[in-house]
């Protein structure tokens, strides 16, 4: 098979790039089933998301100022260049003509949505959040592939899962992804300092869009710790199973721990990604620590240090991480997915035109 797969996302330090890491291993979990691949992604003057995919994609980009018509322009002309048999949508908020556009152009439209956007013309619908709600989706007629079985998380991190190496119980992992645009990172490395814990050490892990790592380098110098920091790093799977605890923002990051098994401190900042945090934390797997990047850093203190002495709490919630997120959700979406453009070549074959296809259900040939 010779199709090519376009995917439609957001990456930038203003959203983050955890759409961009949940496609890229939907694109790996599809890469062995003959798809070529393109992206259309919105405009990032700061380059990082080119890092991050490197080179071999074709990938268009939209101007700063695009309009959505323009968006849906740009859409229609790879379309017609391409002809992919297919779309994945992962936008915090899809426009509706988007959508009804990608329904023209693609026989086969898969929409990952967290927050029940405008995505009624998809055919399948992945929402991994814990209580992804059906009834949101009551008047729709995609597949629905809810809950974290369907988490979009790149394969290293179950294969280190499976190697299980020895966690550190003293060391903290710190990540608030790609460009921690509030900076919280600062502030939990401060926090720290207030930790009577022997033996306390961290794992600093910052994206290629953070803003100020000269300034945070300093900070850690100052730092009664030892402390190792990460930039840009690709893979951190290892440095996450390693450590006995995390200090994190609700999104990939914290699925990633969850998925090596390590526990979550949980800040969050976005609108929106409160019921994300209480849902990690009603499954016993993290514990919601603020809704709000302003928190009290003596507060922060008095939560890692009693947790790092209770090595038993720990544990349990580390089964539960284990028990929620086994890793294998991107390759579940990519047979559901593939499942549904073997159907349009069906029917191409059979009927001479691509009809759209509606809410196929799991295992048809």
């Amino acid at each position: 098979m010779n199709q090519t797969i376009l995917f439609r996302l957001n990456a930038d330090p203003a959203t983050g790039y955890g759409h961009l890491y949940r496609c890229m291993a939907l694109e790996l979990a599809l890469s062995g089933l003959g798809y070529g691949f393109a992206y259309l992604v919105n405009h990032d003057g700061s380059g990082v998301s080119e890092k991050i995919m490197g080179g071999g994609r074709r990938v268009a980009r939209l101007l700063k100022d695009a309009t959505p018509s323009d968006e849906v322009a740009c859409l229609e002309g790879l379309a017609d260049e391409l002809k992919p048999v297919g779309i994945v949508v992962d936008l915090l908020h899809s426009q509706e003509d988007f959508m009804e556009a990608a329904g023209r152009c693609c026989s086969v439209v898969l929409a990952i949505d967290d927050v029940y956007g405008n995505n009624r013309n998809a055919h399948i619908v992945v929402n991994a959040g814990l209580g992804a709600d059906r009834a949101r989706y009551a008047n729709m007629k995609a597949e629905l592939l809810l809950g974290p079985e369907y988490l979009l998380i790149r394969p290293q991190y179950a294969i280190r899962r499976e190697a299980a190496p020895a966690k550190d119980p003293s060391r903290v992992f710190i990540s608030f992804g790609g460009s921690d645009p509030h900076k919280i990172t600062p502030r939990v490395i401060d926090a720290l300092n207030m930790v009577e814990h022997a033996g306390l050490k961290a794992t600093v892990a910052v994206g290629n869009g953070y803003g100020d790592l000269k300034g945070l380098s300093a900070r850690l110098d100052l730092a009664g710790y030892p402390f190792e920091l990460l930039s840009g790093v690709d893979d951190l799977s290892l440095e996450m199973a390693e450590s006995a605890l995390a200090v994190c923002s609700v999104g990939n990051t914290a699925w990633e721990l969850a998925c090596v098994g390590t526990p979550s401190i949980l800040v969050t900042f976005f609108e929106g990604q409160e019921r994300f945090a209480d849902g990690l934390a009603r499954e016993g797997m993290a514990i919601y620590f603020s809704r709000s990047p302003e928190f009290n850093g003596a507060e922060l203190a008095r939560l890692v240090e009693g947790l790092l002495k209770d090595p038993a709490r720990l544990s349990v919630m580390a089964s539960s991480a284990l028990r929620v997120v086994d890793g294998l959700g991107a390759k579940r979406v990519a047979e559901i997915l593939h499942l549904a453009v073997r159907e349009r070549m069906r029917r191409i074959a059979s009927h001479g035109s691509a009809e759209p296809v509606q809410s196929l259900p799991r295992g048809s040939p």
